[in-house]
């Protein structure tokens, strides 16, 4: 008897759910918000202990849910029967699921409606690869941090994800006595809910919506739909703008998803959640030419004076290898602002008189620069990119290196591999007088009195790697792209 007894004194939970941290521009501007959202959830530990209640309560559930009694015996089967934490049931009510849960519950114990937070991005889609998403809290997530509720929501991409542990907040508890004999007892301790922290951007609110536009209509008027753009601070490596296409909604991801949402998103073959500019790889082409520049010169392959004549092809051992028009005798300022493929084929793999960089020099600058590593930028999923050595390809393709595999990746061809953002960060590189920084998305992070909790500094990956009159020369060459090029 007092076995039973003792049983039925419980210590229960009361929960108050904490705000989580907003995202703002530059200009302080919030990029999301939090809005209200109504979930029918159920207290395991107030469920009724007679079977027969719990019949009743599972055929009304059914009904009003419109599943089968076999599905939510399936969907509660793990819940722990004795704890006061809330279990989801129906997230994000429309008004007429409340009315019609409202009038129910009398008949529902255990269960109520409870007001949570979700989140609310806007602008169409302009900043949903930079902020993510959210979405249920997963069962992994909460056996690793049990500060989790089984209703919450965790960043699952973006910003959203890379600083959940800022965001999230911490929720407000207080432990209450419940007594067998019925009424509340006293409460036992309680801690206040903290709100998450906020971000503050880099990311100019202004300019990444004017740079989408620019990109939704070029790529319009082009019949694709698929391009990355980054925007590099060089004094700071703070990122002012980073788009990638096709866009997505990541508001419907904070609500049931549909069968017509998640079609668009997952089984789109243009992969709208793939964020090209910080994870896609690709062939940098021409905009590998500066890098070669500067290698070059620092090598003393050349120098500014050097003059190599284009005739629009060069033929090494039988093969023929072609420049994309005749552009006449060019030193490196024409090389660059004209893009002559025949320049950096002779600097790089070398040609007559001028021996090249080959192939192990032109990994290596390519390396200070950043290519082929991680940029560490705070951003999830980032790609390293990759650059061919003779080694990797006798290891991995057991074949011999050609002066065609230098002459290849002279130009940014063959198995060259990188990233938007790699790219950015290694012109910033060459704009701010050989300091590769490492690009960061947020500036500081403040609690919800807008004290500073952390500032993040310019972080300087490497500098000093390339002589400054080399690269004077590679800038004045690359405004002269602009000018005449």
């Amino acid at each position: 008897y007092y076995s039973e007894k003792a049983k039925s004194n419980y210590i229960k939970e009361v929960w108050e759910r904490a705000p989580r941290g907003i995202i703002y521009d530059s200009k302080g501007q919030p990029l999301v918000e939090n809005i209200s959202a109504f979930n029918l959830v159920v207290v395991p530990a107030e469920i009724p202990r007679s079977r027969n209640e719990q019949s009743k309560i599972l055929k009304l559930l059914a009904q009003l849910l419109g599943k089968s009694e076999a599905e939510i015996r399936e969907q509660f089967k793990n819940i722990d029967r004795f704890s006061f934490r809330p279990v989801l049931v129906l997230e994000d009510l429309t008004h007429e699921e409340m009315i019609l849960f409202k009038s129910q519950l009398e008949e529902l114990e255990g269960f109520r409606l409870e007001e949570n937070f979700k989140r609310y991005y806007g602008e169409g889609g302009v900043f949903s690869h930079v902020l993510g998403y959210t979405g249920r809290v997963s069962p992994d997530e909460i056996k690793e941090n049990s500060d989790y509720l089984l209703t919450d929501i965790s960043g699952k991409n973006g910003l959203e994800l890379y600083y959940e542990n800022s965001l999230k907040g911490k929720h407000g508890v207080t432990m209450m006595e419940t007594r067998a004999e019925g009424g509340k007892g006293e409460a036992v301790g309680s801690t206040k809910a903290v709100s998450g922290n906020n971000l503050n951007l880099f990311l100019d609110k202004d300019l990444q919506e004017k740079l989408t536009e620019v990109m939704r209509n070029a790529l319009s008027s082009a019949g694709i739909n698929k391009a990355a753009a980054v925007a590099i601070d060089p004094k700071s490596g703070g990122v002012l703008a980073i788009q990638s296409f096709p866009l997505f909604d990541s508001n419907v991801f904070g609500s049931r998803l549909s069968m017509q949402s998640y079609e668009e998103i997952f089984e789109n073959k243009s992969q709208p959640l793939f964020n090209r500019a910080v994870t896609g790889v690709y062939p940098p082409g021409s905009t590998i030419k500066p890098f070669l520049g500067v290698a070059a010169l620092q090598e003393k392959v050349i120098d500014d004076k050097t003059i190599i004549q284009d005739n629009g092809s060069i033929t090494v051992g039988g093969q023929e290898f072609k420049g994309w028009t005749t552009l006449g005798p060019v030193d490196i300022y024409r090389a660059i602002s004209m893009s002559s493929n025949i320049f950096f084929y002779t600097v790089g793999g070398g040609y007559g008189n001028i021996s090249g960089l080959g192939a192990k020099k032109i990994a290596e600058y390519l390396g200070k620069f950043g290519f082929g590593f991680l940029t560490k930028i705070d951003f999830p999923e980032e790609s390293d990119g990759f650059i061919p050595t003779p080694e990797w390809k006798k290891e991995k393709r057991k074949e011999n290196w050609f002066i065609g595999d230098t002459y290849n990746i002279s130009i940014g061809q063959g198995d060259v591999q990188v990233t938007p953002l790699q790219m950015t960060t290694a012109v910033a590189a060459i704009a701010n007088a050989g300091m590769l920084l490492k690009p960061r998305m947020v500036k500081s992070i403040t609690d919800g009195n807008s004290n500073v909790i952390k500032n993040l500094e310019p972080e300087i990956l490497s500098k000093n790697f390339v002589d400054a009159g080399a690269l004077s020369i590679i800038r004045n060459a690359m405004h002269e792209n602009v000018l005449t090029g």
